[in-house]
């Protein structure tokens, strides 16, 4: 990954690093089993794997857990999206910003975010086997600026 990107994600860690781990994370019985709870606790935040965090990542706020929970593991849920290693579609990922309601957050917590998605989008165009429509997509609802994601990649045409 970049530099940028790096830099990005450590700033998120850091951010979000006031929300603790709990023991506990209630969760919909119906719907989170007991070893889907205990798949969160098995290793430290940056540890988990893509298969320990993906239902947690879908399920956050809604059926499993509160806003604090979902903050605690954001760090780790975004740089799992972003290295294509979480098992949900990004727009679900993205999508729980708005869920929680991230506007009303503090602003540190916002500009971390902002940072991490603007880094994100950064190495992808540039990186990525192929285009993603969907990550420009869901990337352009927080971002909100077009031109400035075109003109972050770094697009080498020459004429023949």
């Amino acid at each position: 990954m970049s530099n940028e990107f790096e830099i990005a994600k450590e700033k998120l860690y850091a951010t979000f690093s006031k929300y603790t781990f709990k023991s506990t994370i209630e969760g919909c019985p119906c719907c989170v089993a007991d070893s889907d709870k205990s798949t969160l606790h098995i290793k430290q935040l940056r540890e988990l794997e893509g298969e320990d965090i993906s239902r947690y990542a879908f399920k956050a706020m809604t059926t499993w857990g509160d806003l604090s929970d979902y903050k605690h593991y954001l760090p780790r849920i975004f740089e799992l999206t972003a290295k294509r290693k979480l098992f949900v579609d990004t727009f679900v990922t993205l999508g729980k910003l708005e869920y929680g309601i991230w506007t009303q957050w503090d602003k540190r917590e916002q500009e971390s975010i902002f940072d991490f998605l603007s880094a994100w989008w950064k190495y992808d165009i540039n990186n990525a086997r192929g285009f993603d429509k969907e990550l420009l997509i869901e990337l352009h609802k927080y971002l909100k600026d077009l031109n400035s994601m075109i003109n972050s990649w770094n697009v080498d045409i020459q004429s023949q």
